[in-house]
């Protein structure tokens, strides 16, 4: 028989459950039994004439991981004499311990294992490090100088111990509590996790923020209505090597500011990277003097964002002087990739003022791709776009929007993707909404310099004094309007036209117009103001392939072979529309949506 407790390796290895019989001896063949593995086993044979009482020993593994139940695991069991009594045991490797708990700064780890009924209490705990003890208690709460480093727990009966396996420590900074979240200001490169749901800020946290920010799919509540001017949000700025992902806000941003301020849910600046972010924030800020730029996710953006919402009812924003309003960024001159807003935007007042679905202002953007709007955009006076306000040297691609855009009949500026764009980019764009201003575009109010190519517009298109067209309202000099398709069922104002309104020194190609289109007497021509007509119920059916003949009057067809895939699954952003011939699939999408 091994020793008990086993105390050698090979009473360790051998593992074994002594049977005795009482008086021992009676019958050797029935007095040990050895269990080598998990499972049910019996204990059988024939005892000579008299009474028995049975019992177990258990010699455990080091490790404490095994117990037995059964007849004679617990309690003695009383055998009379007879033929092939059998005991039945079933062995388990359940005392089997391990940490539980997020392996990062400020968690609280504890010690799991399960213990059979009857089985003794633990007498105490060690926690080490590598093999120093750093804690006695029943829990651990991780601190820095754990990062890096393999943390584990040894739990001591009155007889044996157990030990866990080694949980090495992340490098994040666990967020379990306002004060932590606060007290990120006193060390703005660090790597944090929130853990803890709906904590309340009402300041912005730090100047520049130069770490990592994981959300962990939480949401923070914004409260900010103390007067504040700079850049304001969660926090104040990102700075270029920060990155800020998978969070919520929720909340409001509401002050009068004394001057110029840049205000976002995440920051007032992002130079860094923003990714998996979604805002309700509602933001509302009056400024009595200079300038005011404010987006649901970022007040000015020199980073990236991407895969990132704002769902908000609303972004209004009045200053002075210069205003940028954005269901995502106020001012962009970096990149903004696969986003959507679905609140409202507003910019008024000031003496230059910009609201777009997803950019107030852009200047020199490296590119606005894969994104779309859906609220309504208003800009009384100024400049207004489904997807931008106004834009300069700026790259939109594959974005649309189904928002009504208005910027007066006045004086205002008003496209479906763009108020006014100069010396950039519309390609693969659309919006359905309709568009009113004193220039008024189905794509953009005002084009000087830009290109536009395969875009279409649906909606109403009223237009003031200034020009207005199904695709460009005014369209100034050296740019081109190619490929593209109006759709709209009507174009007023007193310039207009199907395609453009006002026409400078620049180029149309391969254009066409809905041949139902009311507001004007149209001139029919693919590369003039006013595109060549096509019937629109014959346009659905077979329209966006060239060389169709069914055309009416017959013609080659936009020439959209290269750019359009006949199923979603078979667009992408290189082929970025999709068309499947349905019919009741009126116009094609892009290949990101889903009918």
């Amino acid at each position: 028989m091994v020793n008990y407790p086993p105390t050698s390796p090979e009473d360790i290895a051998q593992l074994r459950f002594v049977v005795k019989f009482t008086p021992y001896g009676a019958n050797s063949a029935l007095a040990e039994r050895t269990f080598t593995a998990e499972g049910t086993d019996k204990i059988q044979g024939t005892i000579a004439s008299g009474t028995y009482t049975v019992t177990m020993q258990i010699l455990l593994r080091a490790d404490g991981s095994l117990f037995a139940e059964g007849e004679a695991a617990n309690n003695p069991v009383t055998i009379n004499p007879g033929p092939n009594p059998t005991i039945e045991i079933t062995v388990h490797k359940s005392l089997s311990l391990t940490i539980d708990g997020d392996p990062w700064v400020n968690a609280t780890l504890t010690a799991n294992f399960s213990l059979p009924a009857g089985h003794e209490v633990p007498q105490s705990y060690q926690w080490k490090r590598g093999i120093a003890t750093v804690g006695t208690d029943a829990s651990y709460v991780v601190v820095p100088e754990d990062v890096g480093q393999p943390i584990s727990v040894e739990v001591s009966f009155s007889n044996r111990s157990v030990t866990s396996a080694p949980v090495v420590i992340e490098g994040k900074i666990g967020i379990y509590t306002l004060a932590q979240l606060t007290g990120i200001s006193s060390n703005m490169a660090g790597n944090y996790i929130l853990v803890e749901n709906n904590l309340q800020v009402i300041a912005p946290i730090g100047d520049n923020f130069l770490g990592t920010f994981d959300g962990n799919g939480n949401t923070i509540r914004l409260n900010i209505t103390t007067p504040l001017t700079g850049a304001v949000g969660l926090f104040r700025s990102i700075g270029s090597t920060a990155m800020v992902r998978n969070l919520k806000l929720d909340g409001t941003i509401n002050f009068t500011a004394t001057s110029s301020v840049y205000i976002g849910a995440v920051a007032g600046e992002n130079y860094g990277t923003i990714q998996d972010v979604s805002s309700t924030v509602e933001i509302e800020s009056n400024t009595s003097t200079v300038d005011a730029y404010a987006g649901g996710i970022i007040g000015a953006n020199e980073g990236t964002i991407s895969n990132s919402s704002y769902t908000g009812p609303a972004i209004s924003v009045e200053a002075t002087r210069y205003i940028g309003a954005g269901g995502i960024v106020g001012e962009n001159k970096g990149t903004i990739d696969t986003c959507y807003s679905t609140g409202s935007i507003t910019a008024s007042g000031g003496q230059e003022r910009s609201a777009g679905g997803i950019v107030g202002s852009d200047f020199q953007g490296i590119i606005i791709k894969n994104n779309y709007s859906t609220g309504d955009v208003s800009a009384p006076g100024g400049r207004a776009g489904g997807i931008v306000g106004s834009t300069y040297q700026g790259n939109f691609l594959n974005n649309y929007s189904t928002g009504n855009i208005s910027a007066n009949t006045g004086s205002g500026t008003a496209g479906g993707i763009a108020g006014s764009i100069q010396e950039g980019e519309i390609k693969h764009c659309y919006s359905t909404g309709d568009i009113s201003g004193g220039q008024a575009g189905g794509i953009a109010g005002y084009s000087n310099g830009g290109s536009i190519s395969f875009c279409y517009a649906i909606g109403a298109i009223s237009g003031g004094a200034t020009a207005s067209g199904g695709i460009v309202g005014d369209k100034g000099t050296t740019d081109g309007v190619s490929n593209s398709v109006a759709l709209n069922n009507s174009v007023t104002g007193s310039a207009s036209g199907r395609i453009w309104g006002r026409f400078g020194n620049g180029s149309g190609n391969n254009n066409y117009a809905n041949a139902t289109m009311g507001g004007g007497t149209w001139t029919d021509g693919p590369n003039d103001k006013d595109g060549l007509a096509v019937n629109r119920g014959v346009m659905v059916i077979g329209w966006w392939r060239a060389g169709q003949s069914d055309l009416d009057p017959p013609g080659p067809g936009p020439g959209w072979n290269s750019v359009i895939a006949a199923s979603a699954d078979a667009a992408n952003e290189d082929t970025p529309w999709w068309w499947d011939g349905n019919p009741s699939h009126n116009r094609p999408r892009l290949w990101f949506e889903e009918l």
